[in-house]
C-alpha cells in the first residue's frame, strides 16, 4: 500500500498511457454503365491501449484509489462495404448495400499474479491477476473483468428504391443482418474481497490480519450468441400544397432472440420442472421444455411502427419553417443482455461465500474445505453449486419501444443568420433490466449470513434468480434552441438545451442496473444519471484571409490562417448517496443513505472550500438495520463543466496541387479546473462529500499534413 506523498494524507501518481494504432483504407469506384455504378471500400485498424492505473477513479473502469492493476486493450477491425446504385429511370433510383464487419479485441490485466501465487490456497481459473480488495474507509485496489477474446462477425444487406411521381416522393426498402458474437470473459475469477471491520471493529486491522468479511469468485466462460434482424419500411413525402409537405411512413421490425449453439439459456418459472434437464432444481427451464424456445422468448412479430410529420412555410417566402413529427421506434436487445445467462449457473459459477476464513485459506469454511474451482460445464450433466445464482429472460419479454414527438420553428434572418426553437418529448417503454424474483424476505432473526435461507423460493437451493424483465420506462422533455451564422470569413453555431430526463432504474450506469430493493421497484424512479439540466455549446471557424491580395511582406505571414474554437458549458450530473453497507440485509451492498437534514451548501464559496465539502455530509445517516435508505436516486447535483478547445491551422501551397498544413490544437486551452464528482459512500468518511480528482487540464498538440 503506497504512503501519502502530499499533505493531508493524499496520494498522487502519474503514469503514461501509450496508444498505438495502425490503419489502412482502400476505396474503388467503378462506373459500370451510364445508369449503374459500383463502390467498394475496405477499412482495417489494429491497436493497443496500455492503460496504467486502470482501476483508479479517473480511469475508464474507475472505483479504485491506489495503483493496483494495469490493463492492455488490444483490438483489430475489418470493414468491407459494397454499394450498387442503379438509375432505373429519371425518377427511379435503387441502392443496394452490403456490409461485413469483423471486430475483435482483448482485455489483459497486469500483473499476472494471483492470490494463489502468494502462498494462498486460493484457486483461480483463466488468466491470473491480483484480487479486488476493498478496505472500507481506507482504499480500494480495483481489478476489472478481463477477457482474452471478445467481438463479433456482422453481415448486413440493405436495399432501398426511391421513386418521384408528381407531388410524391416514395422510398421503400428493407434490410437483413446476422451477427455472431463471441465473448470470452474471465469474470471475477481473481476473487473480490471486502474488509469492513466486522471482525475486529477496524477495517484496516481486518485487512492486516487477512480476515475478509465477504468474498465472491467466478469461473470464466466463453459465450457465443447468434442473432438475426429483418426490417422493412415505406415512406412518402407528399407535397399537398406549395407550402406544406407531409411525411408519412411505416416501419416493420423483426428481431429474433439470440440463440447459443450450446443452448446455454434458461428461464426461471417457479414450480415448473424441466424435462430436458431433470437434474436441475425445480423452477429452471431450458430450451426444449414446454413453451421454451432456443431463444427462450417468443419472436415479437407485431412491431409495426408508424410515423407522421409535416413541414410548413407559413409565409411562402422560404425563410420561416414550422416542422412537427411523431413516430414509434422499436428498439433492440444486445448480445451483452442476452448472453448474461451464460455468466451464471449451471453454465459457469459466480459464487458468493457467506463466511470466509482467511485470505490464506479462503475456502476452509465450505463443505470439505475446498472451493468449487475448477468449474466446467457439461451440457448433458450440468452441476449446480448451491445456492445456485441464475439469470434468464422473462417468458413474456417484449421488445422496447419509444414514442417520440418534436415541434420546431426555424427562421432565417438576413442572408447569413438563422435561429430555431424546438420542443422534444421522448417516452420509452418496455425497457429491460434484471429483477431478482427470489428476493430475500426480511424478518425476525434476519442477518447478512442467512440471506439465502430467507429466499421465498427453494431457500438454500436457488439464490438470486435474476429475470430480465421488460417492465421499465424512461421519459425526456426538453427545449432546444440553436442559432447559426454562415459567412465566407466567419461561421458559427450555438446550441442550448433545457431539459429533464427520468428513468425507472439507472440505465445510464453501464451494464444491467442494480436496485436497492427488488421488492420496492417504484422507489427507483428518478432523474437519469446522465441528465444535465442546462447544456450550451458554441463552435466557430474564422478564416483569416483578409490579406490574400495584399503585396505587403506582412501578408505572407498573416494570410491563409484558420482559427476554430469550441465552447462547452454544462450543469452537473445528478448523484446518488450510497450507504456503503448492506443495511436492508438482502446480500447486496447497494443501499442508499437516509436523509436527516438539508444537504445543500453555498456553491459560490471558494473552490478549496467546496472540494472539502461539496454537500452537507451531516445531512445523511445510515438506515436502521433491516430498512431501505429513504433517499431516492440522484438527489443532488455534481460539479458543472466548462471547457474551451482551440485550433489554429495554416495552409501553405506547394508545387503543383500539393498543400502543406500546419496544425496547433489545444483542449481546455484556458486550463480550467473541472472538478470530478465527490465521494458518495457514507461508509467511507475520508472521502465522503469530498472531491479528490479533476478532469483533464490543458493539452496541446502540434501536427503537420501534406496533401498531394
Amino acid at each position: 500500500m503506497p504512503l501519502s506523498n502530499l499533505p493531508n494524507n493524499f496520494y498522487e501518481v502519474r503514469a503514461p498511457d501509450p496508444i498505438q494504432t495502425d490503419e489502412g483504407t482502400f476505396k474503388l469506384d467503378h462506373q459500370i454503365s451510364a445508369t449503374q455504378s459500383l463502390a467498394l471500400s475496405y477499412f482495417y485498424q489494429t491497436g493497443t491501449d496500455t492503460q496504467p492505473l486502470s482501476g483508479t477513479a479517473q480511469s475508464q473502469s474507475g472505483g479504485g484509489n491506489i495503483p493496483w492493476v494495469d490493463r492492455d486493450f488490444k483490438w483489430n477491425q475489418h470493414n468491407i462495404n459494397l454499394a450498387h446504385t442503379w438509375t432505373l429511370s429519371p425518377t427511379t433510383i435503387n441502392q443496394l448495400r452490403g456490409t461485413y464487419v469483423r471486430q475483435f479485441g482483448a482485455r489483459v490485466n497486469r500483473p499476472t499474479t494471483s492470490l494463489g501465487d502468494l502462498n494462498s490456497k486460493f484457486t483461480i481459473q483463466g488468466d491470473p491477476t491480483l484480487p479486488r480488495l476493498t478496505v472500507t474507509g481506507f482504499f480500494t485496489g480495483q481489478t476489472s473483468i478481463a477477457g482474452p477474446d471478445a467481438g463479433s462477425n456482422y453481415v448486413g444487406l440493405k436495399d432501398a428504391i426511391s421513386i418521384s411521381r408528381g407531388r410524391h416522393s416514395f422510398k421503400v426498402g428493407g434490410d437483413f443482418s446476422y451477427e455472431k458474437i463471441i465473448h470470452d470473459t474471465l469474470l471475477d475469477n481473481y476473487g473480490v474481497f471486502t474488509f469492513n471491520g466486522s471482525k475486529t471493529g477496524n477495517a484496516y486491522a481486518d485487512f492486516l490480519l487477512g480476515v475478509p468479511s465477504t468474498m465472491t469468485q467466478d469461473a470464466p466462460v466463453r459465450k457465443t450468441d447468434n442473432g438475426a434482424y429483418i426490417s422493412a419500411f415505406a415512406q412518402d413525402d407528399f407535397r399537398i400544397h406549395s407550402r406544406v409537405t407531409l411525411n408519412l411512413g411505416v416501419r416493420y421490425d423483426l428481431q429474433f432472440p439470440f440463440t447459443d449453439p450450446q443452448d446455454r439459456k434458461l428461464a426461471f418459472v417457479p414450480g415448473q420442472k424441466s424435462t430436458v434437464t431433470p437434474s436441475a432444481p425445480v423452477g429452471l427451464l431450458f430450451p426444449g421444455d414446454t413453451g421454451v424456445s432456443r431463444g427462450i422468448v417468443e419472436t415479437d412479430v407485431n412491431n409495426i411502427a408508424p410515423r407522421v410529420g409535416f413541414a410548413w412555410d407559413p409565409k411562402g417566402d422560404g425563410r420561416t419553417a414550422v416542422r412537427a413529427a411523431f413516430g414509434m421506434f422499436y428498439g433492440s436487445i444486445t448480445g451483452n443482455e442476452w448472453n448474461t445467462t451464460a455468466d451464471n449457473q449451471p453454465f459457469t459459477v459466480r459464487q458468493s461465500f457467506p463466511t470466509v476464513f482467511t485470505l490464506a485459506d479462503p475456502y476452509r469454511n465450505l463443505p470439505g474445505g475446498v472451493g468449487p474451482f475448477p468449474f466446467s460445464y457439461s451440457p448433458g450433466t450440468p452441476r449446480f453449486t448451491l445456492p445456485a445464482q441464475v439469470f434468464g429472460p422473462s417468458l413474456d419479454f417484449v421488445w422496447p419501444v419509444s414514442y417520440q414527438t418534436n415541434v420546431t420553428v426555424e427562421r432565417e434572418i438576413g442572408r447569413s443568420f438563422s435561429v430555431s426553437a424546438s420542443y422534444v418529448v421522448s417516452n420509452a417503454r418496455h425497457l429491460a433490466s434484471g429483477v431478482d424474483n427470489n428476493y430475500p424476505v426480511f424478518g425476525p432473526g434476519a442477518t447478512a449470513a442467512n440471506v439465502n435461507a430467507r429466499r421465498p423460493y427453494l431457500p438454500g437451493t436457488i439464490g438470486a434468480a435474476t429475470v430480465l424483465s421488460s417492465i421499465f420506462g424512461s421519459d425526456y422533455k426538453g427545449l432546444q434552441l440553436s442559432a447559426e451564422r454562415r459567412g465566407s470569413h466567419l461561421s458559427a453555431k450555438a446550441y442550448y438545451s433545457f431539459g429533464r430526463g427520468y428513468d425507472d432504474v439507472d440505465f445510464q450506469g453501464g451494464g444491467l442496473p442494480g436496485v436497492q430493493s427488488a421488492a420496492r421497484l417504484a422507489d427507483e424512479r428518478a432523474r437519469t444519471s446522465a441528465d444535465r439540466r442546462h447544456m450550451f455549446s458554441l463552435s466557430g471557424v474564422w478564416k483569416v484571409d483578409y490579406f490574400k491580395d495584399s503585396a505587403s511582406p506582412f501578408s505572407v505571414l498573416a494570410r491563409d490562417w484558420t482559427v476554430s474554437a469550441i465552447v462547452i458549458l454544462q450543469s452537473g450530473t445528478p448523484l446518488t448517496i450510497a450507504s456503503g453497507q448492506d443495511r436492508n440485509l438482502d446480500g447486496v451492498t447497494n443501499d442508499r443513505a437516509d436523509l436527516v437534514g438539508d444537504p445543500s451548501v453555498d456553491h459560490s464559496q471558494s473552490r478549496d472550500v467546496l472540494i472539502e465539502g461539496w454537500f452537507n455530509v451531516a445531512a445523511f445517516a445510515q438506515p436502521a438495520l433491516g430498512t431501505n435508505g429513504n433517499t431516492g436516486r440522484n438527489i443532488i447535483d455534481g460539479p458543472g463543466y466548462r471547457n474551451v478547445d482551440l485550433g489554429l491551422f495554416r495552409d501553405v501551397r506547394l508545387k503543383g496541387r500539393a498543400m502543406f498544413q500546419f496544425r496547433l490544437e489545444a483542449t481546455n486551452v484556458l486550463n480550467t479546473v473541472n472538478l470530478s464528482n465527490p465521494g458518495l459512500n457514507l461508509a467511507a468518511p475520508a472521502t465522503f462529500g469530498k472531491i479528490r480528482s479533476a478532469k483533464n487540464m490543458r493539452q496541446i498538440q502540434l501536427g503537420a499534413r501534406v496533401s498531394f
